[in-house]
């Protein structure tokens, strides 16, 4: 049961459950999902959420980078790593 306290409403399960809820609600409503990712910690959970939900359905997400150039190694590898995935649709652009 959800409590209330002042305007914050409090849900009784966990970010990854309510995470994982949501991204099955995108998937059941749109035909065309596009993750954005960073190369941080925040969009590389979203990305990897993401491909396990296309991954049950066998469906495919474009995954976008806005890469600026002066970018870590690290995050150059993350986020090519991830744009290697067999259900993804890369999209790398760089400015």
């Amino acid at each position: 049961m959800a409590r209330k306290t002042g305007r914050k409403l409090y849900l009784n399960k966990d970010v990854l459950t309510a995470a994982r809820e949501r991204l099955v609600m995108v998937f059941n409503d749109f035909d065309n999902i596009v993750c954005s990712i960073s190369g941080g910690k925040d969009s590389v959970v979203m990305v990897h959420l993401a491909l396990e939900e296309a991954r049950k359905r066998n469906r495919m997400i474009h995954l976008f980078w806005l890469d600026q150039e002066a970018e870590y190694q690290a995050t150059v590898d993350t986020v090519r790593y991830y744009m290697q995935q067999k259900n993804v649709i890369p999209h790398w652009f760089q400015v």
